[in-house]
């Protein structure tokens, strides 16, 4: 057997989606097998180095990662949408930056290096953490909305899909037997990708994306033509970042002051009711689409980029975010990626697929 290396730090940030912990269990058997590592799992992000009294963290003991864990959806050392070291919420509700006492804990734990499974937000703090405290960095993209670039698809986004398939599939027979409009959100804020997607595997009517203006006139002419078919329904996909008719996002306050996507289905529902003589429901799938067993694709992707992550470090790799392009892994600068904005548009053969059936106005 190899020589023991240094531990590897491991965190899951963001939102939770499926395939993380399979991603997790392939890191913690590359490393043992490989190096001879540990890999110590950072509870909840950052918020794990905080408190140098009470750092949470796991090491993992490989017998225990069992099957049935591994491909379950969330993250078996939790996940964290808020705990930005540079701007974090203390005890007291005041914000502080804990940046330095986040990298000194860490050092604390004698790692060689740090893989980080996130998103474009998580990679953003974390690469700026990892300059200020020199600790060599390797991201791992996970996300629902698929909208990080240099890889072709992103850990979750494949299971996402796979639910709002089904449920689309589900609402077929409902919308048929009662000759109603249904409108079912998905996730995607900036951009479309699950919607167009979904839309498309699940043959939906009509599909709207936050990347394209909604004319409402012809979204009526539209729904019009399509109910005046023998079935007499009409599947609408949206996504939760398109705008309204003017122009604007939709975005909801919250208590800890953030504001999120909230209301483009109703939004729709209302304005399709108002203007028609049809019956309208609306379907939001919400976390639904971050549930379920992990897909094949999703496991595939995470065991690839799991252990690809795990020789970059290894190899003294730093600042980079792997991607899978091709068949292949590819290594990317964090900073080059966080330059790139991943959108839907318009020459894309998915959106002329679309288009080509009649599904996007």
């Amino acid at each position: 057997m190899n020589a023991p290396n240094k531990n590897i730090a491991l965190m899951t940030t963001g939102g939770d989606c499926s395939g993380l912990n399979y991603t997790i269990k392939s890191i913690v058997v590359r490393a043992k097998l490989k190096y001879a590592t540990e890999v110590i799992g950072l509870h909840h992000g950052t918020r794990a180095l905080v408190d140098a009294e009470h750092l949470s963290y796991t090491r993992f003991n490989l017998s225990k990662i069992l099957h049935c864990q591994a491909i379950s959806a969330g993250s078996m050392i939790g996940s964290q949408s808020s705990g930005n070291p540079f701007h974090f919420k203390n005890d007291e509700g005041e914000y502080e930056d804990v940046s330095d006492r986040v990298i000194e804990n860490y050092k604390a734990l004698d790692c060689k290096g740090l893989i980080l499974i996130g998103g474009d937000g998580s990679f953003s703090i974390m690469s700026r953490l990892a300059e200020q405290g020199d600790i060599p960095l390797i991201a791992i993209p996970k996300t629902i909305d698929n909208d990080i670039g240099f890889t072709e698809n992103a850990i979750g986004f494949n299971t996402g899909l796979t639910q709002a398939v089904n449920a689309i599939d589900a609402l077929h027979t409902t919308a048929m037997s009662h000759k109603r409009i249904m409108l079912v959100e998905l996730m995607g804020k900036g951009t479309g990708t699950l919607a167009l997607q979904a839309g498309l595997a699940g043959d939906a009517d009509i599909i709207l994306l936050p990347e394209f203006m909604v004319d409402p006139d012809k979204l009526i002419q539209k729904i019009d033509a399509v109910m005046k078919r023998v079935s007499k329904y009409c599947i609408i996909v949206l996504a939760e970042g398109v705008k309204d008719v003017e122009g604007s996002t939709f975005l909801k306050a919250h208590q800890d002051g953030s504001k999120r996507y909230a209301g483009a289905g109703q939004y729709y529902a209302d304005l399709i009711a108002q203007k028609t003589k049809y019956e309208v429901r609306l379907t939001s799938l919400g976390h639904v689409q971050r549930g379920g067993d992990a897909t094949p694709s999703d496991r595939l992707l995470g065991a690839t980029l799991g252990v690809h992550a795990v020789d970059a470090l290894m190899r003294d790799q730093r600042g980079k975010m792997l991607g899978w392009y091709q068949q292949k892994v590819i290594e990317t600068p964090i900073e080059k990626v966080l330059s790139f904005e991943k959108r839907v548009v318009q020459k894309e053969v998915l959106v002329k697929t679309a288009k080509a059936l009649g599904k996007m106005l």
